[in-house]
């Protein structure tokens, strides 16, 4: 297939990423604003704004995973993510809101004196985060060994960050909330290790496809959700979701939306 051909396709399938990105996080608010008893932590039974929410995660999923499949049959083994001036900003504006999640972070665990150890190591590692996102955005140090170490730290925090979830309990162990922010969490951490893979030249088309459509798609479409409902109703229920980590999460969706479309 000729290149700038394939160059545009896989710029229309990161504005259709874009665009189901904003379902997700629609339906999400739509649910959470109209059916969602913050009593139990779940939405009501039959809900279709909920289902749409679900099945719009489901597409998401395989969207991404077809996205792969065409990259990795049709694209050149050498495909680079875009790293120009746009991704620069977006880069830095994700470090930026990094370290105010960390100092945020830093000054509760202060606060309150209280804390599991998830959330401790998420918190000590965060700076990682900050520096992967900032090295990133500056040419002569991307993919360098600080770069590198940093983006390590920066897979920890985000992984550190999916217990710290899990063992929070002011939501139910089965609320659809919970699950919806390990979902979100993990497609962040798979663009992470992309970038990793990337950084150490050993990423793949097709790896880097699934895990940048995905982090698009789902870490920018339910932060984007959860973001909505925490600004227009916040005494909804999402008790223990940080606006801060959401904001974080949507600023790598967007520096995932460059490793959709090709740099060359």
């Amino acid at each position: 297939m000729n290149q700038n051909n394939l160059k545009r396709i896989f710029f229309v399938l990161g504005a259709a990423a874009v665009v189901i990105a904003v379902f997700i996080g629609t339906t999400f608010f739509m649910a959470s604003y109209s059916v969602f008893d913050a009593d139990i932590g779940h939405f009501a039974a039959g809900s279709g704004m909920f289902y749409a929410f679900a099945a719009g995660c489901v597409g998401a999923v395989v969207f991404a995973s077809a996205a792969a499949f065409l990259a990795k049959k049709k694209a050149a083994g050498d495909r680079e993510p875009y790293y120009g001036t746009f991704r620069k900003i977006v880069s830095l504006c994700s470090a930026i809101a990094a370290l105010v999640l960390f100092v945020s972070e830093l000054r509760s665990e202060l606060v309150t004196e209280g804390y599991t150890l998830p959330a401790l190591g998420a918190l000590i590692t965060m700076p990682g985060l900050v520096l992967f996102f900032a090295l990133g955005a500056i040419p002569s140090l991307r993919g360098g060994k600080v770069h590198i170490v940093s983006g390590i730290a920066a897979c920890l925090s985000v992984n550190l960050m999916m217990f710290k979830s899990y063992f929070d309990f002011t939501l139910p162990l089965n609320s659809p909330i919970r699950n919806a922010l390990a979902l979100m969490e993990a497609a962040f951490l798979l663009f992470l290790l992309s970038e990793m893979r990337t950084l150490l030249q050993r990423n793949t088309p097709a790896f880097r496809c699934i895990a940048s459509f995905s982090a698009v798609m789902l870490t920018g479409g339910i932060a984007l959700g959860m973001l909505l409902v925490l600004f227009f109703v916040p005494d909804n229920g999402l008790w223990g979701v940080s606006a801060l980590r959401c904001v974080l999460c949507l600023t790598a969706a967007a520096n995932a939306l460059f490793g959709c479309v090709d740099g060359k």
